[in-house]
């Protein structure tokens, strides 16, 4: 299994040198996935605050509609959905303090994209698949994004600060078991059997949720 990725690698790298242009990895706009973020300066022994977080992901950019199911970390055992189409946006809570908050969702959804220039530095192994490793430097960050050859879908993100030549690492997004299509409406139903009318009214919203740092958030 071993020689086999590292004959994809070579046949990839072989393929690449001979390309004209690359094309900078791209967000998908219709996506299921679950989200694992790890903090690189939160001490992994202590309880609180935590170093991971663990969400369940649904999201369709084009039909305005956006889930998350916090399964670890802050706010776990929380949902959120956002229903940027009907401009309203609900939390539920599950287990013993059950809870539903509405709040009015008035700003637009913001679009998933990497804004800025990425250059290309290898070709790399992550979770054994074959990536694409860009790079982006602003003043002392940078960020790296890996973009799976074979779905063509960013797959990790990470974001490490660099200092007099000292380098930290600060945060790494995982996105696993991709899959890319349109959503079921259905699905960002309210969960919990709730209805609207039994979600207490929440006057400030909720803060965005990062599934992928600020390059898509909802």
């Amino acid at each position: 299994m071993a020689m086999s990725l590292l004959l994809s690698l070579l046949l990839l790298l072989l393929v690449g040198g001979v390309s004209s242009a690359r094309s900078p990895p791209q967000l998908p706009r219709q996506f299921q996935a679950e989200v694992q973020v790890l903090s690189h300066l939160t001490d992994p022994r202590q309880e609180y605050p935590p170093s991971k977080g663990r969400m369940k992901v649904q999201y369709d950019f084009d039909q305005q509609l956006a889930r998350a199911e916090m399964l670890e970390g802050y706010n776990a055992g929380k949902t959120f959905v956002r229903r940027y189409d009907q401009k309203q946006e609900f939390a539920v809570k599950s287990g013993d303090f059950r809870k539903c908050e509405r709040a009015y969702l008035g700003d637009a959804m913001p679009a998933p994209e990497i804004p800025f220039a990425q250059e290309f530095v290898a070709m790399e192994s992550v979770r054994g698949k074959v990536c694409e490793h860009w790079m982006h430097k602003h003043e002392n960050v940078r960020v790296h994004v890996y973009s799976d050859v074979a779905s063509n879908v960013p797959i990790r993100l990470t974001e490490e600060n660099v200092v007099d030549g000292q380098l930290t690492m600060l945060l790494t997004f995982d996105l696993l078991n991709v899959h890319v299509g349109p959503q079921n409406v259905s699905s960002f139903a309210i969960p919990d059997g709730y209805e609207r009318s039994d979600c207490v009214r929440n006057v400030g919203g909720f803060p965005y949720i990062h599934a992928f740092h600020y390059y898509l958030r909802f």
